[in-house]
């Protein structure tokens, strides 16, 4: 240890490199793998320490790769790949833009690499991991894959919502379109992900720093709402008071509402291809209709409506 520490200290990097790497063989041939992974991580330490940062994240995939071979499950894996996620990213913010930037590459990548791994084990992989795979994402700016995987997971409500509002702000004038994109999500869950949905809704609405003097009526939108109401922004409050209608039991009622809505704001719909696959888990999960499978929102409408 003392000379792997010297050879960081003299800038041998390579050298420190390969000599980790005898150590680690030998630690791991001898099954002594707390030593192995302790080694591991106080060195990946360093390496960002003294901004030698792919050269850390080589040593981070190793690790998760070590933990896999010594049969160490990836729950357990968790305490260090949140310490890796601090690392990575918070601590490097003070290194400049282009290596915080390299930072959070490498962060995607072992967070990929854990993924990985995990995804071929036995049991379902952890829905905290899935957070944590979503906040690297977020933080690199992947924020389709980020909102995938936070939706996986198990993160606070105010992270899909800070991603929605981020999202947003990349194309403000499609604001009320990223809003319903994951609103729509959440409800296609089938977990019935109903309160977290509306939190979201409202939340957003209170939070994005929209255009309020344009001139736009209120519509439905929330108390203390700081975006201006457009058709989707009202579509989705409806849709979400008639989901929590069916999901109480009244779903005779609420299912022709639905069909009403739905064909009221086809037109608002058709702006993102995408919403007719959650559109119809939807009409599944809640309203019990089972559209034939059709190709896009057209299609998905015309066997919802029999048109």
């Amino acid at each position: 240890m003392e000379q792997l520490a010297k050879l960081v200290d003299d800038g041998a990097f390579y050298e420190a490199h390969q000599h980790l790497n005898t150590l680690i063989f030998r630690h791991m041939r001898g099954k002594r793998y707390t030593k192995a992974f302790d080694l591991m991580k106080s060195t990946i330490e360093k390496f960002v320490e003294v901004k030698q940062i792919r050269s850390a994240g080589d040593i981070s995939r190793d690790l998760i790769e070590n933990y896999d071979r010594a049969n160490i499950p990836p729950e357990e894996w968790l305490e260090t790949l949140s310490e890796l996620t601090k690392l990575f990213d918070k601590s490097t913010v003070q290194f400049g833009e282009d290596l915080h930037k390299e930072a959070l590459k490498q962060l995607v990548e072992i967070m990929q690499h854990a993924m990985f791994k995990a995804s071929h084990g036995d049991a379902p992989v952890p829905a905290a991991l899935h957070t944590l795979v979503a906040q690297a994402y977020h933080a690199q700016g992947s924020l389709p894959l980020a909102l995938e995987h936070y939706l996986l997971g198990d993160p606070a409500l105010e992270s899909i919502v800070r991603l929605t509002v981020d999202w947003a702000k990349r194309c403000p004038a499609e604001a009320d379109l990223v809003l319903t994109r994951t609103v729509l999500r959440m409800l296609a869950d089938e977990r019935r992900r109903i309160t977290g949905a509306s939190s979201v809704y409202r939340k957003f609405c209170q939070t994005f720093p929209g255009d309020t003097e344009s001139g736009s009526p209120p519509g439905l939108l929330p108390p203390r709402a700081t975006v201006a109401a457009t058709p989707l922004t009202n579509f989705t409050a409806m849709l979400l008071k008639l989901v929590r209608m069916a999901n109480k039991g009244d779903v005779e009622s609420a299912t022709p509402l639905f069909q009403h809505l739905l064909e009221t704001y086809g037109p608002e719909l058709g702006r993102d291809e995408s919403f007719a696959d959650e559109i119809q888990r939807i009409s599944k999960i809640y309203f019990k209709i089972m559209p034939a499978p059709a190709g896009g929102l057209q299609g998905m409408l015309s066997s919802l409506f029999g048109m």
